[in-house]
């Protein structure tokens, strides 16, 4: 009897030791992903670091945007809380703020972490919605740059060459300069955030919260030529269904600065727009 309380008291102390344990959390948000994905069953797009990611961990089949807007969803996503509940529902800056101003006691994600779990919470590049973050989060400063990634193009002239900021209209849609990855903004973050988990045990005695973002691939679709290299697009990519999706709202048709609206400000012929009656019998 004694043995077997023993061996009882011995298990309810590992119990307890492993829910005291504080693991490092690092979570990588990707701008513009879509599941086009080897772990979602596509075939031709080589992902195999995020498919081993999937193969060890829990795969959602039924996960869903919180919001069409970025700065939105981004915001729900950090706070756990509905679009409706927070009232910010544009990627408008001074809304964001007005939040901010009137709803003071709400915590992000990092923010929790940091004052209610003992945790370094620490960031680089886009988690939040451009400047949009919340100092509050953070143990240190966000990393500095990544609002200039966004137009970060390689000089057309010398692509080796420092990269350049572009204009927000005279900006390329697509580059494959001939570089290494750290040639780029993502590259060079992501050798910064390696070098951060070689050594972090040298200079910190927490457990750890990294948020590390990712713009691409977000428009302009600019990555070195390697990875350009892997594909040989031909008529099999284009889509199958050119219309709006089946039983899309009217409002999802607009003008888009960032996909449609650019190019026509530069100049170039775009199909026009549909009309509402031609969206509204489209989708029945």
């Amino acid at each position: 009897m004694s043995r077997l309380y023993l061996s009882f008291l011995a298990a309810l102390s590992a119990a307890v030791a492993i829910a005291e344990e504080k693991p490092d959390i690092l979570m990588i948000a990707i701008d513009d992903l879509r599941p086009m994905l080897g772990c979602y069953g596509d075939e031709r797009i080589q992902t195999p670091n995020i498919d081993k990611l999937a193969a060890s961990g829990v795969v959602f089949e039924r996960a869903y945007c919180q919001y069409a807007k970025c700065g939105t969803s981004r915001l729900s996503l950090m706070t756990g809380l509905r679009p409706g509940s927070i009232g910010v529902f544009s990627n408008n800056l001074r809304d964001v703020q007005k939040f901010r101003e009137t709803r003071p006691e709400i915590a992000g994600i990092g923010q929790w972490l940091k004052n209610e779990g003992g945790y370094h919470t620490q960031s680089w590049g886009k988690i939040y919605h451009d400047t949009w973050d919340d100092p509050r989060d953070w143990s240190v400063p966000s990393s500095p740059g990544r609002d200039r990634e966004m137009w970060e193009i390689a000089d057309p002239e010398n692509p080796a060459k420092p990269t350049m900021i572009a204009e927000r209209w005279d900006c390329p849609v697509m580059q494959s300069p001939n570089v290494p990855d750290d040639h780029l903004f993502a590259g060079r973050m992501t050798a910064d955030v390696l070098a951060f988990l070689r050594t972090r045990e040298e200079k910190i005695d927490l457990p750890v919260f990294l948020a590390v973002g990712y713009r691409r691939p977000h428009l302009p679709f600019i990555a070195p030529k390697k990875y350009f290299d892997l594909y040989q697009p031909d008529d099999s990519w284009l889509a199958k269904n050119p219309g709006p999706p089946e039983k899309s709202p009217v409002k999802a048709w607009f003008n888009s600065d960032g996909y449609v609206g650019g190019a026509k400000r530069i100049g170039l012929e775009m199909p026009r727009d549909p009309t509402r009656e031609e969206a509204i019998a489209w989708n029945g």
